[in-house]
């Protein structure tokens, strides 16, 4: 009977390792064809194009495992908002151990400011002509780019209206405002002028009378030289 229950006891027990190994064999190897895309930050829509050309199906974020690909050569893509797109290319072999995809994304760098400025310049009255440090730049309003940071020269002309400057400051990635304001020039007061008929009269009057004094000098009489 001790025998008996010997043997039932060793059949058992190989019967439970033999499960056992059947268990873990079935739990550590995944399908074929595996591979398995992370990425970090996580939640990266996946693009994946293979032997036959891209895949088209529902939209795949990592983490996601792709099963039962067939052997061949496949490029994964990853898009993440904020992020610089990222791409890469895994072989599959047959019969190949299960493959993983790790992917690190950069951040999008921030722009770097411009290292000029502009200025935005209006006249009053419109049209004055512009010249920015002694160049001359148009008309107004206008606006100039790309104006190196510091102080810069503004002078505005119009027909008719005094010359107007001033100096403004330029940031870089700003803009500077200048509205220039003229002034009407004086209108000198124009200097009578004599008619040419009435300066004859004066004229002959004027010698008329030179010569009538000469005679009376002389006695009355005039004497030709």
């Amino acid at each position: 009977m001790k025998k008996v229950a010997n043997m039932m006891g060793i059949i058992g027990l190989v019967i439970v390792l033999l499960l056992a190994g059947v268990a873990c064999s079935t739990a550590v190897l995944p399908p074929e064809g595996y591979l398995k895309v992370t990425s970090s930050p996580s939640g990266a829509t996946i693009g994946l194009e293979g032997p036959e050309g891209p895949f088209v199906g529902p939209v795949w974020e990592t983490p996601y495992a792709f099963t039962n690909l067939k052997p061949g050569t496949y490029t994964i893509h990853l898009h993440l908002d904020g992020y610089q797109d990222w791409s890469t290319t895994v072989q599959l072999m047959a019969n190949s151990p299960p493959q993983s995809i790790d992917a690190t994304l950069a951040p999008i760098p921030t722009p770097t400011p411009p290292a000029t400025g502009s200025i935005s310049i209006s006249s009053s009255p419109s049209g004055a002509y512009i010249y920015l440090d002694g160049t001359p730049k148009g008309y107004a309003p206008l606006t100039i780019h790309d104006v190196s940071p510091g102080t810069h020269a503004i002078k505005a002309t119009l027909a008719g209206y005094e010359d107007w400057a001033t100096n403004v400051e330029v940031t870089s990635g700003s803009t500077a405002s200048v509205s220039a304001s003229l002034t009407r020039t004086s209108t000198p007061t124009p200097t009578p002028k004599v008619p040419t008929t009435v300066l004859s009269v004066i004229v002959a009057l004027a010698i008329s009378s030179i010569i009538a004094a000469a005679k009376v000098r002389r006695g009355g009489k005039y004497q030709k030289r």
